[in-house]
C-alpha cells in the first residue's frame, strides 16, 4: 500500500508522510505570432522510493486571437 495521499495540492490529514521534492525544466517556441508550442521534463530529486510518480513529461500549445 502507497503511503501517499494528496501530494499534488493538498494533504488529507496523514501522519508520517515524508516530503517530496520535484525539479523540472522546459521550453517553449513561438512558431507565429498566433501560435505557440512547449514541452517540459519534471522529475523528482528526492527518494523516487516515496513518490507517486517516476516522471512526468508536459507538451501544451498556445493560440493567440
Amino acid at each position: 500500500m502507497s503511503q501517499l495521499d494528496g501530494v499534488e495540492v493538498l494533504n488529507f490529514g496523514s501522519e508520517d508522510r515524508d516530503t517530496t521534492v520535484v525539479l523540472g525544466g522546459g521550453i517553449r517556441y513561438r512558431a507565429t505570432e498566433r501560435f505557440q508550442v512547449g514541452t517540459a521534463y519534471e522529475a523528482p530529486i528526492t527518494d523516487k522510493d516515496n513518490t507517486i510518480t517516476d516522471y512526468r513529461i508536459y507538451f501544451d500549445f498556445v493560440l493567440n486571437f
